[in-house]
C-alpha cells in the first residue's frame, strides 16, 4: 500500500484482490495471536484494522484511535 504524507498524516489508498485478502488474514492472525496469549481484541479495535487493512484508514490512525479509546491503560508509546 502506498502512502501519500500530507499535512504531516498519512493518508489511506483502498487496496483490493490479492493485497486485500493478504491484509485481512493479517489481521484475523494478529487477532489470533492475541488470543493465544490469553488477550482479547475488542471488536472496535478489531473492526478499526479491518478497515486499515481495507485501505479506508491509515495505521496510524488506528494507533491514535486505540490510544485515545483505553487513556487509562499503560500502553508502550514510542
Amino acid at each position: 500500500m502506498v502512502r501519500d504524507y500530507a499535512w504531516g498524516m498519512a493518508v489511506a489508498e483502498r487496496v483490493s484482490g490479492v493485497e486485500l485478502e493478504r491484509n485481512l488474514r493479517a489481521v484475523e492472525h494478529a487477532i489470533a495471536q492475541q488470543r493465544l496469549e490469553g488477550l482479547t481484541v475488542s471488536e472496535s479495535t478489531a473492526e478499526d484494522m479491518r478497515r486499515a487493512a481495507r485501505g479506508e484508514i491509515a495505521d496510524e490512525e488506528v494507533i491514535a484511535i486505540i490510544y485515545a479509546r483505553y487513556p487509562h491503560v499503560a500502553i508502550f508509546r514510542p
